[in-house]
């Protein structure tokens, strides 16, 4: 076997085990379609492992191509190329359309039947509850608790929709430093 079959074969193999790397990425698009928690991250990164191995595919079909002697087993590359091409870009295409849906859910909360917004129980990954424009206490100034609370009731305690651990959640949150007088305990959620 000579040196150029050598490096065919070998260039032959990168070719085939990208082709592995496509199928794998297409069964974890597909695993992860219509899911409600998706792995994001991974999703990310197999979009990128994609990227650099179809780069790294087309110039692996260059040295093919450079080393190829006989034209018609090149043309057969070609047409094989193509479809090697048309598969990756649509495993990406699924791939990106993932990730857009994910981050559009965890920008948007559920609504409930009733139109309220809502959030599906244990669900910690890829949602999102919205700001709330209520002013931060400190526990400095006692004197601001009471307006700061009354408030805190109004818009969060009362809101049927939120869940307890929600509730607690934008609590814990609008205590600034998380300071919270001695002796005092808000009223909701106790």
């Amino acid at each position: 076997m000579s040196t150029d079959d050598k490096k065919l074969k070998m260039l032959r193999t990168k070719i085939s085990q990208f082709k592995g790397q496509i199928t794998r990425a297409a069964k974890f698009a597909a695993e992860q379609e219509g899911q409600v928690l998706v792995d994001l991250e991974g999703v990310k990164i197999r979009m990128e492992d994609l990227q650099k191995g179809l780069h790294a595919y087309k110039m692996t079909i260059l040295e093919v191509q450079l080393l190829s002697e006989n034209d018609e087993e090149a043309d057969g590359e070609q047409f094989s190329e193509d479809d090697v091409e048309d598969k990756c870009y649509a495993v990406m295409s699924s791939l990106r359309h993932i990730v857009r849906d994910a981050e559009r859910v965890a920008d948007t909360p559920p609504t409930s039947p009733r139109g309220g917004a809502t959030q599906a129980a244990g669900s910690t990954q890829g949602s999102r509850l919205p700001p709330l424009d209520i002013a931060y206490f400190n526990g400095k100034d006692i004197t601001q608790y009471t307006p700061f609370i009354e408030i805190f009731e109004a818009i969060v305690d009362k809101d049927a929709t939120l869940s307890p651990v929600q509730k607690l959640y934008y609590l814990r949150k609008y205590l600034q430093d998380r300071i919270m007088p001695s002796g005092i305990k808000p009223r909701c959620l106790f």
